[in-house]
């Protein structure tokens, strides 16, 4: 089986070769990735979606990470990853649908793994609901949702803990329950991720 290529580049972000995903994530290479956060809004407020992933994952198995994500391989655009919500949650959204909110860099050392990733950061607004989504088991151990002030203030450090209600799969039936859980539940994500991430956002309507 071939190792996966990806596209690597310089810290102004101009490319400047190919690697496997493994050599990426040794030599903390910079490389493309797609982020998709799916948002619903109610008369209730706004709520965002998280996956957690699942067990069998090599890396951050069982964290709860953003609703689909993943690496843009060196042959592809960044339009052809949105195959990433194709795979993981069976959702037939096209680019269409999706609100560019730009590339955020984020960086997660830890030991021997360095990701330097520049993400492509989308959002989905009110498109698909979460009963609708089919998960790609190898991927995904189930679909939440919190209210996004409380996500905003978790991953800012305002607050500890955060509630999600939706639905778990790992044991191959749908489950639906709520949970609480803490930062050091979710991916890693650095704190520039994040601060990007909330600002972006914060200059939309929705929030």
């Amino acid at each position: 089986m071939n190792e996966e290529q990806i596209r690597i580049f310089n810290e102004q972000g101009i490319p400047i070769g190919i690697k496997t995903r493994d050599e990426v994530h040794k030599k903390g290479c910079w490389h493309e990735t797609f982020h998709c956060w799916f948002v619903e809004q109610t008369a209730a407020g706004s709520f965002i979606f998280m996956q957690q992933r699942c067990h069998a994952k090599k890396d951050f198995p069982d964290l709860y990470d953003i609703t689909a994500a993943g690496h843009i391989k060196a042959d592809e655009t960044v339009s052809d990853a949105i195959r990433e919500i194709h795979e993981e949650l069976g959702a037939p959204v096209q680019m269409e649908e999706l609100q560019p909110l730009g590339v955020i860099r984020d960086e997660i050392v830890q030991g021997d793994f360095i990701d330097r990733e520049r993400c492509h950061v989308f959002l989905c607004v009110n498109h698909y609901k979460m009963n609708a989504f089919t998960l790609q088991k190898e991927e995904v151990a189930g679909i939440y949702k919190a209210a996004y002030p409380d996500f905003a203030a978790l991953v800012q450090g305002v607050k500890q803990e955060l509630e999600l209600a939706g639905f778990d799969e790992s044991n191959g039936a749908r489950v639906w329950q709520k949970r609480t859980v803490d930062r050091k539940q979710c991916v890693p994500h650095s704190p520039n991720y994040y601060i990007r991430l909330i600002d972006k956002l914060a200059q939309l309507p929705l929030f």
